[in-house]
């Protein structure tokens, strides 16, 4: 039914706004402790509820000129216009969530060319994505744009947490000039870590089998490999939530202090 529908997205939408809430929460109560816990998370359920529409508002208006650019023929450009917003607003909001979607993305695709040559179907790996090449292509330069936005973005959450600041463009443009000089060494720093993640999840769906491939192929995953899927996302989802409010920290307290290179990221 309708409603359903409705009821199911307000019900995601809530949790995504609660979810960033509490990142930027546990930004405002660690990087300002004399601050009182009720104001960090006052200021929390703004930031989420500020991000929840910035997404919105991306969503709707990439859709729009996607469609737009599509219809006229256009179509690889009109991916590109509906991509390439939304992979910013991730690197922005989700530093450690970006740099696992594009490392896990872009291993799977690698493995999958690899698995397709051994095999001699040189295409599988297109027909992960729909069956076309250039989409395979698009999606893994995507993979290292977003890996990269991330680094460059990588300290705007925290600045707009320390300041109790909703200026995303000023959090944007400091956290562009603290990681000029470091960008690819923490490129490298969160490409390892989302890698060690991407493992772990590869690791989890190898081990469930059977009820992965069913998953990848039909979409569900059969009754008996419910619990299995479960314990993946277990497995992967506890030490990301964490990670993906330390790292960002850990990264523009380090920079901010100007500490050594070897110091921040051994």
């Amino acid at each position: 039914m309708p409603w359903q529908g409705v009821a199911a997205g307000l019900v995601t939408a809530l949790g995504l706004v609660l979810q960033t809430a509490s990142y930027f929460a546990s930004w405002r109560r660690g990087l300002c402790p004399n601050r009182s816990l009720g104001g960090a998370i006052g200021f929390g359920l703004l930031a989420g509820l500020m991000v929840a529409l910035v997404f919105v508002a991306l969503i709707a208006a990439a859709t729009l000129a996607a469609g737009q650019i599509g219809a006229a023929g256009a179509w690889l450009l009109g991916i590109l216009v509906f991509l390439i917003p939304l992979a910013t607003a991730f690197a922005i909001f989700y530093t450690l969530f970006a740099a696992f979607v594009a490392i896990f993305l872009a291993t799977a695709l690698v493995l999958a060319m690899i698995f397709g040559t051994l095999m001699g179907d040189i295409g599988f790996a297109a027909t992960l994505v729909g069956g076309s090449g250039l989409i395979t292509v698009i999606l893994l330069v995507m993979s290292a744009i977003m890996l990269w936005l991330a680094a460059r973005f990588s300290c705007a959450t925290s600045l707009m947490a320390e300041r109790r600041s909703f200026n995303m463009i000023a959090a944007m443009r400091e956290s562009w000039r603290l990681t000029l000089d470091e960008q690819w060494v923490i490129v490298r720093y969160l490409a390892l870590i989302a890698f060690a993640l991407a493992l772990l999840l590869i690791g989890g769906a190898a081990l469930a089998g059977l009820g992965v491939q069913g998953f990848v192929e039909g979409g569900v995953l059969p009754e008996g490999d419910s619990i299995a899927g479960t314990l993946i996302g277990i497995a992967v989802g506890l030490p990301l939530a964490f990670l993906s409010v330390l790292v960002p920290a850990g990264i523009y307290r380090e920079l901010d202090q100007g500490a050594m290179t070897a110091e921040v990221f051994a």
